[in-house]
């Protein structure tokens, strides 16, 4: 009986361990061995201890690519997030510098030492309500920086930037679903319309100075690490802890719709733009199916078991009632094509989420200062 116990001991204790490793593990994203993808190259990713700049960072490493990730730990949300996944990539392999990308000497000195052939620029201040409060911080690092950086670009003619913009950039009146050919010069928040000046300003330095820049226009992104500021990890921990969630609704009381992209597809997508490196182009990239948030909460539901207690609201005039991509031009252009269900995405979130509250309550993560750059 005595042997019995121990022998069950272990087996929990190795499933225990397995999933653990399943969110601390080398990724093995993609079986993929065609040349669509990035392989054997030396790539700066800025952003890279946020949520959708951490996973490019390891998918880039897993395929062989030399990594260099920058991130300035912007206390916008919990730091300890941040380091957390910088730590992740740095027992892998990848180089993480605590630096802002505001600082141009700081960043010709990374060209210098590394040579980039690609940089993945994901660094950026995000969220579409506190825009509204905080306009200043978005001009800042969305617009300030992305110049510094474009600045840098114009002394390494042979690194091909690809970059983070957003669906808010199309406003309320843009033909659903959304195309890249639609107007998108009247976005509904500070957030959009910075992420506008970075397409804008790309189009600029590439006609000025032949710079080959690619905008992303993210739609809702969500996964595994994902950010305490968005819809999927706020509902799941209200829903955890058993306080409301808000469920918001359109001014004429409509249900409100997400194009919710889970982010492997996303970085997969950002990987093939990498690889293709168009002088310039602006691609959507999302699923291709909105799902109501009232069907998402659901899942959520379904996936933890439990019921939420919920409260039907309005939604700020800051947020579009709808997002749809249209994911054409990308599809023919970078044969890009999400394979992840948002069920399936919404169950592997809650697994993840489940495992990082008692991860992150029992491990000791080095702080960010353990990334301060030590230039010679």
């Amino acid at each position: 009986m005595r042997r019995f116990a121990i022998f069950t001991g272990l087996l929990l204790a190795l499933a225990s361990a397995s999933r653990s490793l399943q969110w601390l593990r080398v990724r093995n994203i993609l079986a993929d061995n065609s040349d669509a993808l990035p392989r054997n190259k030396t790539i700066l990713v800025t952003g890279a201890a946020g949520f959708i700049g951490f996973h490019l960072a390891a998918s880039l490493h897993s395929l062989g690519n030399r990594v260099v990730g920058i991130d300035n730990f912007n206390p916008y949300y919990d730091v300890r997030l941040k380091e957390a996944r910088a730590h992740k990539l740095s027992i892998q392999g990848v180089t993480v510098v605590n630096g802002d990308i505001c600082d141009a000497e700081l960043l010709t000195w990374l060209f210098h030492q590394h040579k980039f052939d690609y940089v993945g620029h994901l660094a950026a201040q995000a969220g579409v309500r506190y825009s509204v409060v905080h306009p200043h911080d978005y001009v800042h690092t969305n617009v300030d920086c992305f110049v510094t950086l474009l600045e840098l670009l114009r002394s390494h003619p042979s690194t091909s930037l690809t970059y983070a913009s957003s669906s808010s950039v199309y406003g309320k009146d843009a033909t659903i679903p959304f195309t890249e050919k639609d107007c998108s010069d009247h976005p509904t928040n500070v957030y959009g319309a910075s992420k506008r000046m970075n397409e804008m300003l790309a189009h600029a330095y590439h006609h000025l100075y032949n710079i080959s820049s690619t905008g992303l226009r993210f739609f809702t992104v969500y996964g595994p690490w994902g950010r305490p500021d968005m819809a999927p990890y706020i509902f799941t921990d209200r829903i955890l802890k058993g306080d409301t969630i808000d469920v918001y609704h359109t001014v004429d009381g409509k249900v409100m719709e997400r194009d919710f992209t889970y982010v492997d597809d996303i970085v997969e997508g950002i990987m093939r733009a990498m690889k293709h490196a168009a002088p310039y182009d602006v691609f959507n990239l999302g699923r291709g199916h909105p799902t109501s948030v009232p069907e998402f909460v659901g899942m959520i539901e379904k996936s933890l078991d439990v019921t939420a207690n919920k409260h039907d609201m309005q939604a700020h005039s800051a947020e579009l009632p709808k997002t749809f991509a249209d994911t054409t031009h990308a599809q023919q252009q970078l044969d890009y094509h999400p394979k992840v269900s948002t069920a399936e995405g919404v169950h592997k979130f809650t697994e993840w989420f489940r495992w990082y509250l008692k991860f992150i309550e029992s491990k000791v993560i080095p702080s960010r200062e353990t990334y301060l750059p030590a230039r010679n």
